[in-house]
């Protein structure tokens, strides 16, 4: 089986040397004093633009695909796929923000730039890439991320989205398609393509903060906002990604969305 890690983790491993990465976590005491020259820094620049590239990619995707699910009443899997486009979008940010995540037995981060390569991240509560993720964007993201400006239900926003996946997706005996649950506006008084309109539109904004809307405005406003991110950075988008983005809005009833992203 083909298994791709980060480009950036993929750098530090063999800047340090490393073979096998399941024995990384010996290079750890190289990793926490590894300066990077100009030419490390450039070369790993272009590792974190092969991440941000992959990142969005997959956060789009994702939440083309949950669209086309919730259309068709699968509501179990499209809030799985709605939490991961989520996830791959803070990704992103974290990314641009300076944050590119290296796991070495503990969380460190790296901003590429040159002199002391990594910095610890120190976060006793939170377990997991998800668990991660959240904690950074919490901790640095938050007094530019318009998601963090109000809460719901007394829940940070990408903690809500993450519990809805959980109780889909483990804490429900049976799928939601077959016990009435529906996390999401019901199609039959709004259809996706009003929705996606709707909560593009929505600047203040008020849907994600609404638990009748926020499982689908959420991650719409989300993406949206990445989105813009990535155009002003200037990372270009592959023609073949743009491609299976279009087929996939077609199948969803995103026009609006596509407009956004591209």
């Amino acid at each position: 089986m083909h298994f791709e890690r980060s480009a950036v983790q993929t750098f530090f491993e063999h800047k340090l040397g490393c073979q096998n990465p399941e024995r990384f976590v010996e290079h750890i005491d190289a990793l926490i004093s590894l300066k990077l020259s100009l030419n490390d820094s450039n070369v790993l620049a272009d590792k974190i633009q092969e991440d941000i590239q992959g990142q969005f990619e997959r956060s789009v995707l994702t939440l083309l695909q949950a669209l086309v699910d919730i259309s068709n009443g699968n509501f179990l899997w499209s809030a799985v796929k709605l939490y991961y486009s989520i996830f791959y979008a803070l990704r992103v940010e974290l990314h641009l923000k300076g944050l590119s995540i290296i796991r070495c037995n503990k969380v460190f981060t790296t901003s590429g730039a040159t002199g002391l390569a990594v910095s610890r991240f120190n976060n006793k509560t939170a377990k997991g890439d998800h668990g991660i993720a959240i904690a950074l964007a919490t901790k640095h993201l938050s007094a530019v991320d318009i998601l963090q400006g109000a809460s719901i239900e007394s829940i940070n926003v990408y903690l809500w989205m993450k519990n809805l996946r959980e109780i889909v997706q483990y804490k429900m005996r049976r799928p939601p398609e077959l016990t009435g649950f529906n996390p999401f506006f019901p199609v039959s008084q709004m259809d996706i393509e009003d929705q996606v309109s709707m909560y593009l539109a929505d600047d203040e904004p008020y849907f994600c903060f609404d638990p009748d809307y926020a499982a689908l405005a959420i991650p719409i406003k989300r993406l949206q906002l990445t989105s813009r991110s990535v155009k002003a950075s200037g990372i270009s988008l592959s023609a073949d990604f743009k491609k299976s983005a279009q087929i996939l809005t077609e199948r969803s009833q995103a026009g609006k969305l596509l407009k956004q992203l591209f």
